[in-house]
């Protein structure tokens, strides 16, 4: 195919009729780039396709360009969405199609003069998940509310976040005097509606009764909170309580593993909006509270992005999945690399995905034991696990290997000396947070020992030093400096790391 830029307008008009519905499609995502203005000549084009991911498209582009269509070509498309969602039953031509006749008209309107379609989009329980968390905080307040009406028992998280917004937009705290002593569990949904900020949450603490304004007011935990995910594969909708909650520039990201409790499916699922609106205000309050981010505990972090380096290769990912689905594509071409393992392993702790971890502790275990990476990350499985007198054993084993020049993979570009003293301040901390002792030699901690010519080598060959590793030292080429700034070498200082 030519240029988009060039392609003229009649031979664009021939792709829009092609017999392949993938030429098709792809005609009408240029028509929209190139000739938007021209879009409600095609209208009657768009009537007599026939294709329906093709029709989910077209229904897609006259949606956002809805203020070119005048009320006889909407009208038209309307009878045209009606009819095909009354004879095909797909749901995502449904979901396209419910936005588009919400764009178009009022689409509570709509439902009470259809009931097949209201019993199709209420009734599918499916559907009526991905309704309520796609479509439904998609449209007006008026829309909500009026849908709200529909049901025959209202919905208290729907009803709370409305309450909020109608705040919002008003002003008035009158609809929260009604409605408090129904809706003082979720106080969450009517914060999300609020849009809260600060100052915002202030206002709001004053115009409600003392004793939930106290209550609000009361320092929020970060972890554990509860949500409510909803199973791609068979609709069903299911509580969950995360460890830990990535915030950043997109929606709220759960690294962990999720399982659907119905049918099985891993790592297959929606959160609803809603759901995303309580873990952004939770968030909002714990950081207007000063909380200090700690590292390997559970939280809610602020992430702006994720920095994965393997084998001196650089890459950013955005969300969890995607840095992890790299990882286990390198892991599957280099599983004899330590270094490769570890950094694996590393990011599976950081996701908290310990049943995956604990299989991979097992393989870097087989294949290299010795290393300051499997002493340190056992370390780090245990304390995630909730096993403290484990962790800081293996904290006490990962500063000794280190302390005798064992191999330390994935650390760079610091000396082993900064790496000691990392590791031990963070296993010293950890101790007194939960009561256990933990102590080293301190001359492992401050000095250095010089090692003799006929001494054993520190890294436990049992050769002679001048044999072992002094040899190697002197035939090995000068150290190359890091050419990495100040503030990359903090990034990279064990691990992928979350930039926060």
């Amino acid at each position: 195919m030519k240029d988009d830029l060039l392609l003229p307008l009649e031979e664009l008009e021939k792709h829009l009729r092609h017999a392949s519905p993938v030429v098709r499609d792809w005609a009408w995502e240029r028509l929209e780039e190139i000739y938007p203005e021209r879009l409600p000549e095609f209208v009657p084009l768009a009537l007599e396709e026939k294709d329906t991911k093709v029709f989910q498209t077209i229904l897609r582009i006259f949606r956002d360009h809805a203020s070119l269509l005048s009320p006889e070509l909407q009208e038209s498309l309307k009878d045209a969405v009606l009819e095909r969602l009354r004879r095909e039953k797909s749901r995502n031509l449904l979901l396209g199609g419910i936005r588009f006749l919400g764009t178009i008209g009022s689409l509570c309107q709509l439902l009470m003069e259809n009931s097949w379609l209201a019993e199709r989009v209420f009734a599918d329980e499916k559907f009526s998940y991905f309704f309520f968390s796609e479509i439904f905080y998609e449209l007006p307040i008026s829309e909500r509310e009026a849908l709200h009406a529909l049901l025959d028992e209202p919905i208290p998280e729907w009803e709370a976040h409305s309450a909020g917004y109608r705040i919002w937009e008003t002003a008035d705290p009158s609809p929260i005097k009604e409605v408090y002593v129904r809706l003082h569990d979720e106080i969450p949904h009517i914060l999300t509606g609020l849009e809260i900020v600060l100052p915002k949450k202030d206002y709001f603490l004053g115009i409600l009764p003392e004793k939930v304004a106290q209550a609000l007011e009361k320092p929020v935990s970060s972890i554990p909170v509860t949500v409510t995910l909803g199973c791609k594969e068979c609709g069903y909708y299911f509580p969950f309580k995360p460890r830990l909650v990535l915030i950043g520039e997109e929606d709220p990201d759960l690294p962990e593993r999720v399982v659907c409790p119905r049918c099985g499916a891993e790592d297959s699922f929606l959160l609803p909006e809603i759901e995303k609106g309580r873990l952004k205000t939770r968030w909002l309050i714990l950081r207007a509270e000063g909380k200090e981010f700690k590292e390997w505990e559970d939280e809610i972090w602020s992430v702006k992005e994720l920095i994965v380096n393997v084998k001196g290769r650089r890459q950013t990912f955005t969300r969890y999945r995607e840095a992890l689905a790299y990882y286990r594509r390198m892991v599957e071409v280099q599983a004899g690399d330590p270094e490769v393992l570890s950094g694996y392993l590393h990011l599976l702790l950081k996701g908290r995905r310990l049943e995956e971890a604990e299989k991979t502790l097992e393989q870097l275990e087989r294949l290299k034991p010795d290393c300051v990476d499997y002493a340190y990350l056992r370390a780090v499985y245990h304390r995630l696990r909730g096993e403290p007198e484990k962790a800081l054993e293996f904290y006490r084993q990962a500063v000794e290997a280190l302390a005798r020049g064992a191999p330390f993979y994935r650390f760079y570009p610091q000396e082993s000396a900064e790496a000691l003293k990392a590791i031990f301040f963070e296993a010293r901390d950890y101790a007194r947070t939960t009561g256990k002792p933990f102590s080293i030699k301190e001359d492992l901690l401050w000095k250095k020992k010089k090692v003799g010519r006929n001494d054993p080598c520190p890294c436990g060959s049992g050769k002679k030093y001048k044999k072992c590793c002094l040899k190697k030292k002197e035939g090995a080429p000068p150290e190359k400096k890091s050419a990495q700034s100040a503030e990359e070498r903090k990034a990279f200082r064990f691990y992928e790391e979350f930039v926060v």
